[in-house]
């Protein structure tokens, strides 16, 4: 326990007392303020170090100690972000709920727009299929409000939001320009445990797109030792590199260190997320049945949460993982339950989603209706610029070709998978694509994976 939150909770406490005593005078309500100063401090260095728990611990208790009248923006993003981040979403949305209309009553547009991107960001996590066109319209209505008269702190949350939209919708060049931007103004503002979020969202996009591997993982170890606080996406994100790189032994040992500090700092949310790299990394490395039960844990952990985005995707890897263990029933429950979940410009979701429904339906003998599904999901992950995406779609287009009898040609698609792996240096995918390509050779009809 640090100075700040120690003198806080006196102060408050020497508060509490005075107001048993009688109406709080002049001087009570200065050490009312005085305390709410100190555990205000404390929140956002709590913030800074990861620790969500004890931040919203804090900066509930210093709002408590204030006027509702004395309303702090830096405050509220801390806590809107640390609401989530502890599991709490509900609590989150409702929160920029009423900063906004708190806002918009004394003609603070770009306050209320700036809570509405950060409400609307964490909607887009319970209903994604409802809200990513709804924030995208938000971030062109808001930008010119905010470029013309926000502040730093206001263009940081702008940026982001866009960053965000742009993610999702596999557009990951443009995404990564959107968070630098934003990183950037968080640093103006002072704000170092939102530009280091930011920072994690960047290496994500990054691991995504056209970047080649070794490059990625520079890039990831140098943000590391750049940043000032505890960023688990950093950790996530080089774990995940190092498995497409063939280094899974490394990866396993980072997320397993990663998941016990993030459940320690009461990070609810990131623990069920990092399934996600977890279930990658074992698919990669051959053992399907560790990563069905990576991706299973995960899906439970953001079911219980409310948490439906990243949910729809790590179902659709679920489905990956079942399909891999030959057990097609489940894998189509689980992937039509992510493509449910997700929204349509969810483009990674739909990827791996109907790339797994079309394997299966070639499996039932529909070969027609599984080589159409297999084209169009090709051509809709050409739209993204992941060649992983990219490259998946062409090994399950191969996949189908080869269960429908076409072995050259199949053999011809899996050339362009490992070339699209090639793109970016992914020795991990491009080592699976050729041991699939090795077994359609040989005759035997193994499962993707």
């Amino acid at each position: 326990m640090e100075l700040d939150e120690i003198t806080g909770y006196h102060l408050g406490q020497a508060f509490g007392y005075r107001c048993e005593l009688g109406p709080a005078d002049e001087q009570a309500r200065q050490v009312a303020a005085d305390a709410a100063a100190h555990l205000d401090k404390a929140g956002r260095r709590a913030m800074d170090r990861g620790d969500a728990g004890a931040a919203v611990h804090l900066l509930e208790g210093a709002e408590a100690l204030l006027p509702p009248q004395q309303m702090n923006l830096v405050a509220q993003q801390s806590l809107i972000w640390g609401l989530a981040q502890s599991g709490r979403l509900d609590d989150a949305i409702s929160r920029a709920a009423r900063i906004a209309d708190e806002c918009a009553a004394v003609g603070n547009r770009v306050g209320e727009l700036r809570a509405r991107l950060a409400g609307s960001t964490w909607q887009l996590m319970i209903d994604p299929d409802r809200w990513l066109a709804g924030l995208r319209a938000l971030v062109e209505e808001a930008r010119p409000a905010i470029e013309q008269d926000g502040d730093a702190a206001a263009r940081a949350v702008l940026e982001h939001a866009a960053g965000y939209v742009d993610y999702i919708r596999g557009r990951t060049g443009a995404a990564l320009a959107a968070f630098t931007r934003a990183m950037q103004h968080a640093r103006q503002a002072g704000e170092l445990w939102f530009e280091d979020s930011i920072r994690g969202m960047a290496a994500i996009a990054t691991i995504m797109g056209p970047t080649p591997r070794a490059e990625a993982l520079r890039w990831v170890i140098d943000a590391e030792a750049h940043s000032t606080t505890y960023q688990p996406y950093l950790v996530m994100a080089r774990a995940g590199i190092l498995a497409e790189l063939g280094r899974f032994d490394e990866a396993r040992s980072l997320l397993t260190e990663t998941l016990a500090q993030m459940s320690d700092r009461g990070m609810r949310l990131l623990v069920a997320m990092a399934m996600e790299p977890l279930c990658i990394s074992e698919m990669l490395a051959g053992d399907h049945a560790a990563a069905e039960r990576a991706a299973r844990q995960g899906c439970e952990q953001l079911e219980s949460l409310g948490e439906h985005s990243y949910l729809s995707t790590l179902a659709c890897h679920l489905a990956e993982a079942l399909y891999a263990l030959r057990r097609y029933s489940e894998s189509e429950l689980w992937a039509l339950r992510g493509l449910e979940l997700g929204s349509s410009d969810d483009l990674a979701t739909q990827v791996i989603g109907l790339s797994v429904r079309s394997r299966l339906l070639a499996r039932k003998g529909e070969a027609s209706a599984a080589f159409a599904l297999a084209e169009d999901t090709a051509s809709l992950a050409r739209t993204t610029d992941s060649p992983w995406l990219q490259g998946d779609a062409a090994l399950s287009l191969a996949e189908v070709m080869y269960l429908a009898g076409d072995r050259m040609q199949a053999t011809v698609i899996t050339q362009r998978a490992i070339e699209c792996y090639q793109r970016n240096g992914s020795t991990a995918r491009v080592a699976r694509a050729q041991r699939l390509a090795a077994a359609w050779t040989s005759g035997s009809s193994p499962a993707s994976g």
